[in-house]
């Protein structure tokens, strides 16, 4: 399973009852920070994947990811991971994405016996690209625990900071301790040698005895557009649908839609009739649409629903703090204009190693075939006639 791109985040705090239900036993080691509440509209930093489950003496990756849908100009960063060294033990760590825009070295000090990763670098030119990964670590599990944090704190005193400057943009202005969000990491005891060495990614089934979740795979994700044929000047609806036959609990939630910004716009859902401005988990930006499925995927992380017109990409990505079977139905509907003619042309799904489009469990990709990251997604192909001389036509999605 290779990592995910940088999307834009933001999440709810952690209710009680969330953290009731993903708390250490007494006398056993606990997370060593809340998770901080990301929120829209400010640089972000966080750890991925969110969730991560394993055996004893497994390893794992985690990326620590910037997120900045918002455009601030970065010119230097810090950066601290925070975690048990009882239970937790980095193998190697790297900035090989980050390197090339770095101004000399990236500076790494790291305190092993104290649980701590650091690093600090200076960019040549300051960075207002909206995400990037800027490091990778490669970890070992040393000992069981039901939950343990990869933590990432805001601020000086947490240790990551995005400066511009002085300033640093990384979360809210007014609060010290938005903008960062961490690894929850579930270690099982080994019990014997079949898996030694074997991460679990590669070993679906186990997640049964790991987590009570079984992970069948067969998640669908699918457009829907227009019977009607289409004219320049139409507007028109796509319905994002998920299916989900062997009821497989799900996670995390990801597509990546690539299209002809030529002939095609999205429109945003905020100003437009179709719903009350702030239904959206997100708004700001072109967004799809995803108020009305919100009662069937009731996701408390919030990552990612934006489209750039500029480039024909949009992002739409969310998660559960717990995995549940999610039902088959509409996930987002996306509102487009035919901007110009055209015998076909596709609105697909973004294929990057399973990273851009991926339905997930405890970091398994259940979309399609568990053995195959890149399936289980099917696009559009939509056929665009010349206009006529009346009024553009707003046509629906298909099916209800």
């Amino acid at each position: 399973m290779q990592r995910k791109p940088a999307t834009r985040t933001y999440t709810k705090r952690r209710s009680a009852e969330q953290e009731a239900a993903t708390a250490s036993p007494a006398g056993q080691a606990q997370p060593q920070a809340e998770q901080a509440s990301v929120r829209r509209g400010s640089a972000e930093l966080l750890s991925e994947p969110l969730n991560v489950s394993c055996h004893v003496g497994e390893r794992f990756f985690t990326s620590v990811v910037l997120n900045n849908q918002g455009g601030a100009r970065v010119d230097r960063v810090k950066l601290r991971l925070d975690y048990d060294p009882a239970l937790l033990r980095p193998v190697r760590v790297s900035d090989a994405t980050l390197r090339p825009l770095l101004a000399g070295e990236g500076r790494l000090n790291s305190d092993l016996r104290g649980g701590q990763i650091a690093y600090e670098a200076s960019l040549e030119a300051p960075y207002d690209g909206r995400g990037m990964e800027m490091l990778t670590v490669e970890w070992e599990t040393l000992a069981p625990i039901p939950r343990t944090e990869i933590a990432m704190r805001a601020g000086p005193q947490g240790g990551n900071e995005l400066l511009s400057g002085d300033r640093d943009v990384l979360g809210k202005a007014d609060d010290p301790a938005d903008g960062t969000l961490g690894t929850q990491v579930s270690v099982r005891p080994l019990g014997d040698d079949r898996l030694r060495g074997a991460l679990l990614i590669d070993n679906p089934a186990s997640l049964r005895e790991v987590q009570g979740v079984d992970p069948h795979g067969g998640v669908t994700l699918s457009l829907a557009g227009p019977v009607e044929p289409l004219r320049a000047g139409d507007l028109f609806a796509v319905d994002v649908r998920l299916t989900n036959p062997e009821e497989t609990p799900v996670d995390d939630v990801r597509f990546t839609l690539r299209y002809d910004p030529a002939v095609l716009e999205i429109l945003d859902a905020a100003p437009s009739e179709h719903r009350r401005p702030g239904d959206n988990w997100i708004v700001g930006g072109v967004n799809l649409h995803d108020a009305p499925f919100q009662r069937d995927y009731p996701f408390d992380f919030h990552l990612a629903n934006e489209a750039d017109n500029r480039r024909g990409v949009a992002v739409y990505a969310m998660g559960l703090s717990r995995a549940r079977a999610l039902p088959g139905g509409t996930l987002a509907r996306v509102y487009l204009r035919a901007l110009a003619p055209t015998g076909q042309t596709p609105l697909e799904f973004v294929f990057d190693g399973g990273t851009a489009t991926a339905v997930r469990c405890l970091g398994i990709d259940v979309l399609g075939d568990l053995e195959e990251p890149n399936d289980g997604a099917e696009g559009l192909r939509l056929a665009i006639a010349p206009a006529l001389d009346d009024a553009a036509t707003v046509l629906p999605a298909a099916g209800p």
